[in-house]
């Protein structure tokens, strides 16, 4: 079973956590109010939600 990690807010804690789990292969799903780091993690891997409650629904753990 893989983990499913969400991350609402992507600032000092939650953008550098992302950026490590995604590229690593764990499925991450993602959601910021501001689109360019939304972005970056979506280069690295990560999944952009809509709404913080498409992170909830997609993912197993939520970091916010």
């Amino acid at each position: 079973m893989t983990i499913r990690a969400g991350f609402i807010g992507l600032g000092n804690q939650g953008k550098p956590i992302a950026a490590h789990l995604a590229p690593r292969g764990l499925a991450t799903t993602v959601y910021d109010i501001a689109p360019d780091p939304v972005a970056e993690l979506v280069a690295g891997g990560a999944v952009a939600a809509k709404s913080p409650r498409e992170v909830g629904s997609r993912s197993d753990v939520v970091g916010i």
